[in-house]
């Protein structure tokens, strides 16, 4: 019975260790059939790991767990990819997802490997998969590694603050929501993604805003394959070109805003295939070619701001009767030629800017014509002049008239005393000769007014020395004549005076108490014509005064940067001061 009993423990001994034997054979095939996979998966894409491609990267950078990750199977993932590339060469190149270093790749990657979705591609249409695609290959073609994740969704009052004024009212309509998951959570759909809104119920998306959050890279072509009204990318530091694929937005379109990155190339003239499109901002890239001549029969652009490029040649287009066109921004490119007539035809017009470029001709009289117009910048143009048309200063809503380092000539129209909004107008380095219109002093919203080195003669009204709103009066370089009144209607935001080299005499130390920022007048060397002790520059007798660090008589050289301070200072952003989206 004994050795019964004793048997029967040495059978149930070995029983268990037989499953413990087997067990660890078990353990043994699971680990090389994960080594097996794994090897099978780096054929897909070793230089994946090198890159920090996986679950580390996905844990790390997308705020999701390693442990999700482990869950999909990645000898399924491997199947994934083929099926996927069947659906994405309809938008993109074969040979470059198969790249594995390509944008396109990692894209498609990511969608194989790390998309929590899962989607069913047999019961999911082909427009959700390429669309999903599309926002993640924008991820991995601007370096989405290093995005600053910073206020994605910004309002528009937001983004003013840089400097994308011309933008505050762009209408973002028919959309339901703008997403707040981080971008590329694989949990998530792509219309819950910061920067994405899909169009009201729908899961179609219909605007990309992702505005000054360290974009570096290309624009993918791709990107027209999507539905989008409005696209969005300003203040980033993207390359590339202008993708000409945005002209497949086709009637969605509504608004392309790239302002203030690196792009070069052309402008593709895809306006015609983009008959709702309203705004167009490309400004602060380095752009060239010539202005697409489509813009100037477009009936429903709003705006076309290319200001700051540098590289645009040829000459400003014509402008159909048809055209709604209300902002216009060509500053500081190279444009030449004149100023076309047509211009008179924007009757919707408020802005128009072509400061710095190489215009020649005049200031056509149909200016007159557009009734709604509040700012024209001119200035700084090769040979720019004639007569300062005087139909434009009967424009009811006129608010800013910049036209210096021009060749204009004549007298200053006595009908600027029609334009009662206007708080600023720069007619300095030209060749204007007569007095200054006492007219001017009927202008109770100017408060900045340069006219220095012209040929002005004759006395300074005291209309106009009174004005009470005054932050800025260049008077400079001219031949004024007459004693300075010693009261002033100066108000307390007073910045700059400037009445150097003239014939003007008496005393400004009237004038101290106020600590204005920067004052020159012709009180250097013996028997100085004017008194003033608190002057920074002083000027005459062919001697110059340095004062407060500051020295010569010819202050006009001070006024660009002087200029550009004031912009900053008032606040006037893009639009006031030609620096616009």
């Amino acid at each position: 019975g004994q050795r019964g009993e004793g048997g029967k423990a040495w059978w149930l001994r070995g029983l268990l260790l037989g499953a413990v034997l087997m067990l660890v054979a078990m353990s043994l095939l699971v680990v090389f059939d994960v080594k097996r996979v794994g090897q099978e998966d780096e054929v897909h894409g070793s230089d994946m790991v090198e890159e920090n491609w996986g679950e580390q990267l996905v844990a790390d950078n997308l705020n999701t767990s390693s442990t999700n990750m482990q869950a999909w199977n990645i000898s399924e993932a491997a199947k994934r990819i083929d099926s996927l590339q069947e659906i994405l060469r309809k938008v993109s190149d074969l040979g470059d997802l198969s790249n594995t270093t390509s944008a396109r790749y990692k894209a498609l990657f990511w969608l194989a490997h790390h998309d929590l979705l899962r989607l069913s591609y047999e019961t999911v249409p082909e427009e959700a998969v390429i669309q999903r695609y599309i926002l993640v290959l924008l991820y991995f073609s601007t370096n989405g590694g290093s995005w600053a994740y910073n206020n994605l969704t910004r309002t528009f009052q937001e983004c003013r603050a840089t400097g994308c004024d011309c933008w505050r009212d762009t209408h973002i309509g028919w959309m339901e929501r703008f997403g707040d998951k981080p971008y590329l959570s694989p949990e998530h759909h792509e219309c819950e993604w910061e920067g994405i809104s899909c169009y009201e119920g729908s899961n179609t998306v219909g605007a990309i805003i992702i505005v000054n959050n360290n974009l570096a890279g290309t624009i993918p072509p791709e990107i027209g394959s999507l539905k989008l009204q409005q696209l969005h990318l300003a203040h980033n530091h993207l390359s590339g070109t202008v993708p000409k694929t945005l002209e497949t937005f086709r009637n969605n379109a509504r608004g392309i805003n790239l302002y203030a990155n690196f792009l070069t190339g052309t402008i593709p003239d895809i306006f015609d295939s983009l008959p709702y499109l309203t705004h167009v901002g490309l400004a602060l890239n380095q752009l060239s070619g010539t202005i697409p001549k489509s813009i100037g029969t477009h009936s429903s652009l709003r705006r076309f701001m290319v200001s700051f490029n540098g590289g645009f040649t040829g000459t400003i287009p014509n402008f159909d009767a048809t055209s709604n066109l209300e902002y216009l921004g060509l500053t500081q490119n190279a444009l030449v030629g004149t100023i076309p007539p047509s211009l008179g035809n924007l009757s919707q017009a408020v802005y128009v800017s072509l400061f710095i470029n190489q215009l020649t001709g005049t200031l056509p009289d149909s200016l007159g014509d557009m009734k709604k117009l509040r700012v024209l910048h001119a200035g700084l143009n090769a040979d720019l002049g004639g007569t300062v048309p005087s139909q434009l200063f009967e424009l009811p809503g006129l608010v800013a008239v910049t036209l210096p380092y021009n060749h204009f000539e004549g007298t200053i129209p006595e009908t600027i005393g029609s334009a009662k909004g206007l708080e600023w107008l720069s007619l300095n380095e030209n060749l204007l000769a007569g007095t200054i219109p006492s007219s001017l002093g009927m202008l109770e919203s100017l408060s900045r007014l340069t006219l220095g080195n012209n040929l002005l003669s004759g006395t300074l009204p005291m209309e106009v020395w009174d004005n009470p709103n005054w932050k800025w009066l260049g008077l400079g370089n001219n031949d004024l004549v007459g004693t300075l009144p010693e009261s002033y209607g100066i108000g307390a935001h007073w910045e700059n005076l400037e009445l150097s080299n003239n014939r003007l005499t008496g005393n400004l130390d009237f004038l101290c108490h106020l600590n204005i920022p920067f004052v020159a007048a012709d009180c250097g060397g013996y028997d100085a014509p004017i008194t003033c002790g608190c002057c920074q520059v002083c000027c005459g007798g062919g001697d110059v005064v340095e004062v407060g660090g500051l020295m010569g008589c010819d202050v006009s050289s001070f006024g660009p940067e002087i200029g550009r301070q004031f912009c900053v200072k008032e606040g006037l952003g893009s639009i006031m001061c030609g620096a616009g989206p």
